[in-house]
Formats: C-alpha cells, structure tokens, sequence
C-alpha cells in the first residue's frame, strides 16, 4: 500500500545518505615516531575502513584508518594497538608502550567514554578525523609543543621560543612541561632553553 512504499523510499533515502558520509576522504598529517628515528612522516589521504570488526556498523575515517592506510604493519587488541612496525608494547619488560596523539591534544573527557572534542579520551579506532589533523603515534619518546613570540618577524626583532615536552604527572595524567636545554635553531642562530624553557634570539637576516 501507499503507506509502506512510502517507509520504503525513506529507508533507501536515509541508507544514502549515511553511505554518502562513509564514503569521504580526510586529508591529514600523519607520524610515527620513535626514539631511533621516523617511521612515517607525510600527509595521507584516509578511507573510511572497518574500526570494530563488524560489518553491520558504519565504516569512520580513524586514526587506525590512517595507520592502516600507511601500509606500516600493525597488530592490535580491541580497541589499542600492541605493535606497529613490529616494535611491541612492553618490549623485554621494558614498561614502554604506543602512545598516540592528535593536534598534540591531551586534554581529557570528563567522563570515561570517547569525546571528539578531546581526543585523548579516545582510541585511534574511536576518533574521526578532521581535515588536516596532525596524527601521532610514538614510542620511546616524548612529543615537544614549540611556539613563538611572532610568526611574522622582521630583522632586528628579539624572538622568544618556548619549548615544552610531553610528561606525566604524580597522578600519570599528560602535562606538558618547560623543556629545559632544548636548543632552538632558526637558520643559522640558535638559543638554548633555560628552566621555563623558553630562549630568545635577535632576529640578524629576513626570512
């Protein structure tokens, strides 16, 4: 009757356009880092793939996609990964493990499950990408946050660089810290951090 081919042709609209939002692409930037070197360094266009391992629920573009994606081997459990590259978690009880990290975001859902705003709260498998995310896994090693006084400096400026690294706190929530004796190259002048991890330079050539 008129009634069911009416629920029948919404069904097939709303079908749709759910596969029309599964289907898109995100750009963004993806690294793998470790403490010997770089693993993965460049931009990645990500598909969206099968995070949950069942085929009834809608495909996201993750940040497992994107490990995926890269073509660099990886081995997980659930919901976090145990291996990538075959460097594993916990290596010879070494109490070392994958951490993984967007937009150097650690800030923290108030509540147990998976916020997008914060996607420290989240697994690579749970967080959907935005275009031109910056998408980190590392191991033994720790992310630095490095900013500057003026993005836009002209000879003679004095410009300050505050260098902080990634830590844990006496709770073993991330925090980030001033890094002290970073040193900081711009061209062919550098400065060295001091306790608040900040040094400066004057500006000698444009550029």
């Amino acid at each position: 009757n008129m009634k069911k081919q009416i629920i029948k042709v919404l069904l097939v609209i709303t079908i749709l356009f759910i596969d029309s939002h599964a289907l898109a692409n995100t750009t963004v930037h993806f690294n793998i880092e470790t403490n010997t070197g770089s693993i993965y360094n460049q931009d990645i266009t990500v598909s969206p793939c099968d995070n949950d391992n069942n085929p009834t629920t809608p495909d996201i573009e993750s940040a497992y996609c994107a490990l995926i994606q890269s073509d660099i081997a990886s081995d997980w459990s659930g919901l976090w990964v145990n291996s990538i590259n075959g460097i594993v978690n916990n290596d010879n009880s070494n109490s070392v493990y994958w951490m993984w990290l967007v937009n150097l975001n650690i800030n923290n859902a108030t509540s147990s499950s998976c916020d997008q705003n914060n996607p420290y709260s989240c697994s690579a498998k749970q967080y959907i990408l935005k275009p031109n995310d910056h998408i980190l896994f590392y191991y033994n090693t720790n992310p630095l946050n490095i900013s500057v006084s003026n993005l836009n400096p002209t000879v003679g400026d004095n410009l300050t660089m505050t260098i902080t690294e990634l830590d844990l706190d006496s709770s073993w929530n991330p925090v980030w810290t001033p890094s002290l004796g970073a040193t900081a190259t711009r061209g062919t002048q550098s400065c060295t951090t001091v306790t608040d991890g900040t040094c400066s330079i004057v500006l000698d050539t444009a550029g």
